[in-house]
């Protein structure tokens, strides 16, 4: 592989650490560049998988102070996502390379609009639980249901983990980030080890983004104290949406 290209990955992979670190969503950004640059989408999958999940853990550590206390509930949510992340790659694994492809513009689509519409989905669920208590107990069955989808293509899943641990009473937002990226590097665990075992990874491509994105991730959990993440949060809407146009006109027309 050619310096340029390495390089060029390595930014990739800093981007997307940075991105997963404030916002989430960092998948919307790399996972289509790989895709364009001639990797099949079904490899992207894992070697994004692979070269980002580290960023959550170097952002988890760098705010690790802020993670919650375990209980059982808690145990059981983070055990339960693990798990159901091991479900949703061995689906990938088995589903049909072009019936993938087919409905990748659609799962792209999906996370930007559910990325773009955070916020909002965030207030509604903050009106909801006006004047109740939530507890952990109450989402661990409606998180590992969507972890599943975490192991199977995973963008937005930021998002999704961050909604449910508002309606389970996290309200302190670095709280919840210091936690919604520890869940994604749980949900990511089984997936890297199937995808691994399974040969679909690139290691070239994975190395290079990988060193980008612990230096991404670690400085953006750092950073999380200080910038505000609104532009972030525009970029990846931006990108998103282009993406999701660009694959929609690729594969369905």
């Amino acid at each position: 592989m050619e310096a340029d290209t390495l390089a060029i990955l390595f930014a990739l992979g800093l981007l997307g650490g940075v991105v997963t670190a404030l916002v989430g969503g960092s998948s919307l950004v790399t996972f289509p560049i790989l895709v364009m640059v001639g990797i099949p989408p079904v490899p992207a999958v894992a070697t994004n998988l692979v070269a980002l999940t580290p960023a959550n853990l170097a952002a988890a550590i760098a705010d690790r102070g802020k993670l919650p206390p375990l209980s059982w509930a808690l145990f059981w949510l983070l055990a339960g996502c693990t798990a159901a992340g091991g479900a949703g790659a061995a689906l990938l694994l088995l589903t049909p390379a072009r019936v993938f492809e087919v409905i990748v513009p659609a799962l792209i689509g999906f996370a930007t609009l559910l990325f773009a519409y955070s916020d909002a989905l965030r207030r509604a669920i903050a009106r909801a639980r006006a004047g109740k208590s939530g507890g952990v107990a109450g989402i661990v069955l409606p998180s590992v249901l969507l972890s599943v989808y975490g192991g199977y293509f995973g963008a937005g899943m930021g998002v999704m983990y961050l909604a449910l641990l508002a309606l389970g009473g996290f309200e302190d937002m670095r709280t919840a980030n210091a936690l919604k990226n520890l869940l994604g590097v749980l949900n990511g665990f089984v997936p890297i080890v199937l995808f691994v075992a399974s040969g679909v990874v690139l290691w070239p491509v994975a190395a290079a983004m990988l060193s980008g994105a612990l230096i991404g991730g670690f400085g953006g959990g750092y950073a999380m104290r200080f910038i505000p993440p609104i532009a972030f949060r525009r970029v990846v809407v931006a990108i998103g949406a282009a993406m999701t146009a660009i694959y929609a006109w690729r594969y369905w027309f």
